[in-house]
């Protein structure tokens, strides 16, 4: 198995376990689903308080601590971004978050600075395929699975009337794979939609 099919593999594995704990009624927090893999094979995860990286050897370090980090993304000069996310408590009721990146040299920078609320201005998404395409859902009466091209174009990429579109990924060749509700749910890159799991 090349090193892009052992990525696809482990981010289609994450996004299954997740919907499948969802609909057993056991997931009641947002999970971390971030799972990259660099160009020397380090694959990089989450686990909500730090971002770990796992080196071909087998060694597991912490290349970013002391973030709120649900998504992954590496671009091909092997850098990685994610979000810090938190939630200041039920006095104020306010969530903030900034967006960071780690360079492939191991500097560690924020690229989008705190702010209040949530990230919503999708001109940034860390569901990407190999091309550079981005992708996010627009939530309606019928959602849009829209797609950002590297040169700022915007379309939309496949729409249907999803319950509750959730964690999103994308392969590279830009298959998408999201969690609608409790379903699993592919989308090819011709927009054909397939429900590979599906709830009760």
């Amino acid at each position: 198995m090349s090193p892009v099919e052992r990525l696809k593999a482990l981010r289609i594995f994450a996004i299954s376990v997740t919907a499948l704990l969802w609909a057993g009624g056991r997931m009641f927090a947002h999970p971390g689903v971030g799972i990259v893999m660099d160009s020397r094979g380090n694959v990089f995860y989450t686990d909500l308080k730090q971002v770990w990286k796992l080196s071909p050897a087998g060694r597991k370090t912490v290349v970013v601590p002391g973030v709120h980090t649900h998504e992954l993304y590496i671009d091909a000069q092997d850098n990685l971004y994610g979000e810090h996310l938190w939630y200041e408590g039920e006095r104020t009721d306010r969530w903030g978050h900034y967006v960071w990146r780690l360079s492939a040299d191991g500097r560690l920078e924020q690229i989008i600075p705190p702010r209040q609320g949530f990230l919503t201005d999708y001109g940034y998404s860390f569901v990407r395929d190999a091309a550079g395409n981005m992708y996010w859902a627009a939530r309606g009466p019928v959602t849009q699975i829209q797609k950002r091209a590297p040169d700022g174009t915007a379309s939309t990429f496949a729409r249907a009337s999803f319950r509750n579109v959730r964690w999103m990924t994308a392969s590279p060749d830009g298959t998408v794979y999201l969690v609608d509700y409790q379903d699993l749910v592919r989308i090819t890159p011709d927009g054909k939609i397939a429900i590979l799991a599906q709830s009760g």
